[in-house]
Parts: C-alpha cells; sequence; structure tokens
C-alpha cells in the first residue's frame, strides 16, 4: 500500500521492503507521511 512515487533515479515507485526502504531513505519518509495522513483521516 506504501508506494510512493519514487524520485528520478530510483527507477519507478518505492518498495516496502526493508532493504530497499533502507538504502533510500526517502521511500521510506513519504511512505511514514503517508501512513501518517490515512491515520488522521481515519480518526
Amino acid at each position: 500500500m506504501c508506494q510512493p512515487q519514487a524520485k528520478p533515479g530510483l527507477g519507478g515507485r518505492c518498495r516496502q521492503e526493508a532493504q530497499f526502504l533502507l538504502k533510500f531513505p526517502e521511500c521510506n519518509a513519504a511512505c511514514r507521511d503517508q501512513l501518517a495522513d490515512m491515520n488522521r483521516a481515519t480518526r
């Protein structure tokens, strides 16, 4: 579910695999932001 559009050079979308997110922390940050927005929307 957490698949924000990747920045140029990341090759497509960010994946939610731990190793991938460790290599690309901006994907991890975008994923966290997306989840936080969803959590706020459900309250």
